[in-house]
């Protein structure tokens, strides 16, 4: 209101005042049906109000008893103090959250980078490997099993393998590339 409306600090901050406890009956008018996002509460927390705001009504009556005994001079340099330390402090938290959210956004792009470099590893050493669903006869890319057999001449023998799996018993049984059968561990 100084500077917006040229009125003096004399009625400007009682000014600022009323409109700063209007905004504030609004919010809690808004916010007053409403809970808690993640627990089973009212979002307004009614025994932290209860701790502040006698702190905020004794703050109140000795800046009402400082603005009348004061200059004006002196309340401007006072507010022009006060708001200054306020906003060093503001700033500084800023930062460190800033800088906070900076490590953190680089511990999930590593986090992502890793394992997008797994997955490719896996992919690709499965697919070398002859157990891709390209190198078994009769396989779908989609997972399905399909019975073959070894005679299934449409692939060099190296490669011919046999899978058969049960769902209904949960069996599986395999045979290697290269025809042995593999252990209870392999499998």
């Amino acid at each position: 209101y100084i500077i917006t409306m040229n009125l003096p600090p004399r009625f400007a901050i009682p000014l600022g005042s009323a409109t700063a406890f209007g905004g504030s009956l609004a919010g809690m008018m808004l916010n007053l049906s409403r809970r808690h996002p993640l627990a089973d509460r009212p979002i307004i927390d009614w025994d932290l109000v209860l701790v502040m705001e006698p702190l905020v009504l004794v703050g109140a009556l000795i800046g009402g008893v400082f603005h009348r005994m004061v200059s004006e001079r002196l309340l401007i340099v006072s507010l022009v103090l006060l708001f200054s330390i306020a906003a060093h402090y503001i700033l500084a938290k800023a930062k460190r959250m800033h800088e906070s959210e900076l490590k953190y956004i680089a511990k999930l792009k590593a986090a992502r980078h890793d394992a997008i470099m797994r997955m490719c590893s896996f992919k690709t050493a499965f697919r070398t490997s002859g157990w891709s669903h390209e190198a078994v006869p009769g396989t779908v890319a989609g997972g399905t099993v399909a019975e073959t057999t070894a005679a299934d001449n449409r692939y060099p023998d190296s490669i011919n393998m046999t899978r058969t799996m049960s769902l209904e018993s949960k069996t599986i049984k395999t045979i290697s590339p290269n025809g042995s059968k593999l252990d209870e561990d392999e499998k």
